[in-house]
């Protein structure tokens, strides 16, 4: 029998905490611990994944934001100079095609982010997908990148998503 460091109830050999106080019985090589706290370790590691969540939002917000600035100078440079007097009409049909390609990563970094502050499934999967995709755009997006990486493989992910 085994009992509680903190409280005094008695378990049996196998119990790895006390669901009265919700202490840790046992460290992971099998000594006893004094007081660790369960709830403070699970306070701890939810504390980590809102920082981390925030921060990985905070990213895809800021490179939504370098997309909506690439698709601004693209539409005033291309209206400044005049579609037709500046392009031939397959250079017009490539700056249509790169416009709404910038304009679909603008929307997905958007979603993203939104994504994994309401903790959908789905979004830390297309975080890590789309920070992939940053590590190839030298020297920013792989900062970018590097960060929201960082973020999305820590341990409180292991134990909340």
């Amino acid at each position: 029998m085994m009992t509680c460091q903190s409280c005094g109830t008695e378990y049996e050999d196998y119990a790895t905490y006390c669901n009265n106080c919700d202490v840790s019985l046992e460290s992971e090589i099998g000594e006893p611990l004094e007081g660790k706290s369960l709830r403070a370790e699970a306070d701890s590691l939810h504390a980590g994944l809102e920082q981390s969540v925030r921060t990985a939002a905070t990213m895809h917000r800021m490179v939504a934001g370098i997309y909506m600035l690439a698709l601004l100078l693209l539409g005033v440079g291309a209206m400044s100079f005049g579609l037709s007097d500046m392009f031939e009409m397959a250079d017009a049909m490539f700056l249509g095609v790169l416009i709404l390609i910038i304009a679909g990563f603008f929307v997905l970094h958007l979603s993203v982010a939104r994504g994994l502050l309401r903790r959908k499934g789905w979004a830390r999967q297309a975080s890590i997908v789309l920070a992939l995709l940053l590590l190839t755009a030298f020297p920013i997006g792989t900062i970018f990148g590097a960060i929201i990486l960082s973020r999305m493989f820590g341990k409180q992910w292991r134990v909340a998503w």
